[in-house]
C-alpha cells in the first residue's frame, strides 16, 4: 500500500513539473552573436535588442554578459552595465534588474564595439516572476540588431521592425573566445615571473631564451614594465592545484607582436589553442586560457606546455593561475539574486 502512494506522489511530482522542464528545455541556447556577416571585420559595431514581456513582479533575476572589445547593457533605455574585458563575465543582479522592469513590454539592449579581430556579444540571464514564470534573457538569433545607431535605439518605444536577426557564432565554450570567467570564482593558485630565477625554479620553468625587458600601459592608463623571455620552440612549467576544487584558468600578459598564438598540452594531452587577445597597439592585455576538466581533475598538480602554432619566435612575461568553476555550466533553474556574496559562498 506503501509502495502504491508513493509511485501515485512520484507521478503527481513529475506532472507537475513537466511544464517547467518544457518551457526551460524548448529555450534557445546562449551563443556568441553579432551582426550577420560582420563578426570577422574590425573594426565593427553591434546594436542589438531583446523584447520580453512581463506580468508580474519580478522575485530574482540574473545577467552575466561580456564582449569583444566593450559593452554597454540597457534595460529599457537605462544603462545597467559595462564591459571592457570580453574574458570575463560581468554581472548584473536583482538589485539592478528588479527597480527598471515595468509590467508588460521590456527591452534589453547592447551597443558593443570591436576594434580588432573578431567581434562578439555574450548573455547569459533569467528573470524570476512573483507568479512563478520564469523568462530566459539569452543571446541568439532572437535579438534583432543593426550595425548602425538610431535615436532612441536603445529604448522600449523604438520601432525596430527594420532591423534583422542576429547571427549566431558558437554557443560556449565553442568558439573564437572559449570560455571567460566570473570574478567572483576566481581563486588565485599563484604567479610565474618570466625571467626571474626564483619565480621559475618555484615552477620549474622550462623553454626560455635570451630575456628581454619592455614597458608598457594597460587599458587604464597604468605603466608597467616587465621582464620576459624570447620564446623559440616551446616552454613549460608546473601549476600545483593543491586541493582547491574547480577548473583551471591560465593567464599570460601579451602585447602585440610578443606573443602568439599557442597549443596547450596538460600532462602531455592536448587542451586547446590559446589565442593571442592583443590588441593593434602597444599596450599590455591579459589573455586567458579555461583548461577542460578531465585534464585536471583530481589532480594535486599538472604539467603545462605551450608551443607555438605557427613557425616563429615570441616572448613570455608573466603568467597567473587561477581556480574557477566552469560558468558556462550554470544551471538556468537557480532562481538566486547571485550578487558577488551568493556567488562566493555558493561556488
Amino acid at each position: 500500500m506503501l509502495r502504491k502512494k508513493m509511485g501515485k506522489l512520484l507521478i503527481l511530482i513529475i506532472v507537475a513539473l513537466l511544464p517547467l522542464s518544457e518551457a526551460l528545455a524548448e529555450a534557445k541556447p546562449w551563443a556568441w552573436v553579432w551582426y550577420p556577416g560582420e563578426w570577422r571585420k574590425s573594426p565593427g559595431k553591434y546594436y542589438g535588442r531583446l523584447t520580453f514581456t512581463t506580468n508580474d513582479e519580478a522575485k530574482a533575476a540574473y545577467l552575466f554578459f561580456t564582449g569583444d572589445n566593450f559593452v554597454t547593457l540597457y534595460l529599457n533605455g537605462e544603462i545597467i552595465g559595462r564591459s571592457g574585458d570580453w574574458y570575463t563575465l560581468k554581472p548584473v543582479t536583482i538589485e539592478t534588474i528588479g527597480p527598471r522592469l515595468r509590467k508588460g513590454r521590456n527591452v534589453l539592449a547592447v551597443y558593443v564595439q570591436n576594434d580588432d579581430y573578431e567581434g562578439g556579444f555574450v548573455l547569459k540571464g533569467m528573470v524570476v516572476l512573483a507568479n512563478g514564470k520564469r523568462i530566459l534573457l539569452n543571446s541568439n538569433e532572437d535579438w534583432l540588431c543593426s550595425n548602425k545607431p538610431e535615436e532612441g535605439w536603445q529604448k522600449t518605444d523604438f520601432d525596430d521592425s527594420k532591423w534583422v536577426a542576429t547571427e549566431r557564432i558558437g554557443t560556449p565554450p565553442a568558439g573564437t573566445w572559449g570560455a571567460p570567467t566570473m570574478p567572483p570564482s576566481r581563486h588565485k593558485l599563484g604567479s610565474l615571473d618570466v625571467g626571474d630565477p626564483e619565480s621559475e625554479k618555484e615552477f620549474n620553468y622550462k623553454g626560455g631564451g635570451k630575456t628581454v625587458t619592455s614597458t608598457r600601459s594597460y587599458a587604464d592608463g597604468k605603466r608597467v614594465k616587465d621582464v620576459g623571455r624570447i620564446i623559440d620552440k616551446s616552454e613549460s612549467f608546473t601549476v600545483k592545484l593543491g586541493g582547491v576544487r574547480g577548473y583551471l584558468v591560465l593567464r599570460r600578459r601579451t602585447a602585440w607582436g610578443r606573443g602568439g598564438d599557442v597549443s596547450v598540452s596538460i600532462d602531455g594531452k592536448e587542451a586547446g589553442v590559446w589565442r593571442n587577445a592583443s590588441p593593434l597597439s602597444e599596450a599590455w592585455v591579459d589573455a586567458c586560457f579555461v583548461v577542460p576538466y578531465n585534464l585536471t581533475n583530481g589532480k594535486r598538480e599538472v604539467a603545462v606546455t605551450l608551443t607555438p602554432v605557427l613557425p616563429g619566435k615570441y616572448v613570455s612575461y608573466r603568467y597567473d593561475f587561477m581556480s574557477t568553476f566552469e560558468w558556462y555550466m550554470f544551471d538556468d533553474k537557480d532562481t538566486g539574486s547571485l550578487d558577488s556574496k551568493t556567488l562566493s559562498a555558493k561556488y
